[in-house]
């Protein structure tokens, strides 16, 4: 926050400075550019620093999302686990990517709960 809220904010009160009363057009764009440019950086650059990434372990699992990514023409190119256990029991799993790059992350207490449902554990 101390670091991407004051050049946002700096960029919203020139855009509202500059423009008139045009600005709500000219702050849409700018805040569409810097949206689009967050969707990049935060898996890429900001989630590794708080959460570690590793691959998936060759399983069912893994198999039965690369069918189903084949079956769907998704052009999956990783499929990562993700620590989530260390900051909630909540499970949970996300994709992200553009064009031909696109990650699937599983967390790790999502993984574990799909497991013990396989091995007969509640």
């Amino acid at each position: 926050m101390l670091i991407l809220l004051p050049p946002l904010l700096f960029a919203i009160l020139w855009v509202i400075a500059k423009t008139g009363s045009m600005f709500v057009v000219y702050l849409c764009i700018v805040m569409t550019v810097f949206i689009l440019i967050m969707m990049v950086l935060i898996p890429i650059c900001l989630m590794p620093m708080f959460l570690k990434f590793d691959p998936i372990e060759e399983n069912k699992l893994k198999q039965d999302i690369v069918s189903l990514s084949k079956e769907l023409n998704y052009p999956l190119s990783k499929i990562e686990i993700c620590d989530g256990s260390k900051r909630s029991g909540h499970s949970n799993a996300f994709q992200y990517g553009f064009g031909k790059i696109k990650k699937i992350v599983v967390f790790d207490t999502l993984l574990d709960h799909h497991l013990g449902k396989l091995n007969g554990e509640n």
